[in-house]
């Protein structure tokens, strides 16, 4: 009798869990079906919109629109952003990013000789990615991205503890 009522894992579990739609995320309910999407933000000419904050700003503002982002820095200067959640908060994020009520938190000492100003493409339905793969994608993407910011904060802390040694060894 042991083994009685236990069903025999399949081999297939992990791909069949990576490919369900993971619409209880995202606040969709009731039917509401979970997107992933996609859009551009280009400088205009003789702007910029990598290394201003841009990025993270993307992130950290998602949440307030309950929605996945992945924003990465394309060789043509321009940030692409991978999207998923639910249709009319992606809709929402993507206009507020458009009428730049979401932009780069720059203070007025960084914007001095330094021009943001940018246009946003159309989205771009990318709901032919399975599900799983999207968000593999954007989490190692997320990853990627707080690597670098790691690595960054480490840099900048090893330059300050140089100058403080250097300032009290002068004095």
């Amino acid at each position: 009798m042991a083994g009685r009522g236990k069903k025999k894992a399949s081999k297939t579990a992990h791909t069949d869990t990576l490919n369900k739609p993971q619409n209880h995320m995202y606040g969709a309910k009731n039917g509401d079906k979970v997107v992933t999407q996609k859009f551009k933000i280009k400088p205009r000419k003789k702007c910029q919109v990598q290394n201003v904050g841009f990025r993270p700003t993307l992130v950290c503002k998602s949440v307030d629109y309950d929605v996945k982002v992945c924003p990465f820095n394309r060789e043509d200067g321009s940030v692409e952003v991978m999207v998923k959640g639910k249709k009319q908060n992606i809709k929402k994020y993507w206009r507020d990013i458009k009428i730049k009520k979401i932009k780069p938190p720059l203070d007025d000492d960084f914007r001095e000789g330094l021009c943001i100003d940018f246009t946003v493409s159309k989205l771009e339905d990318r709901s032919d990615m399975p599900d799983g793969e999207i968000d593999y994608f954007i989490d190692a993407l997320q990853l990627g991205q707080s690597r670098r910011g790691v690595r960054a904060i480490y840099d900048l802390d090893k330059d300050i503890r140089k100058t403080i040694t250097r300032l009290v060894s002068d004095d």
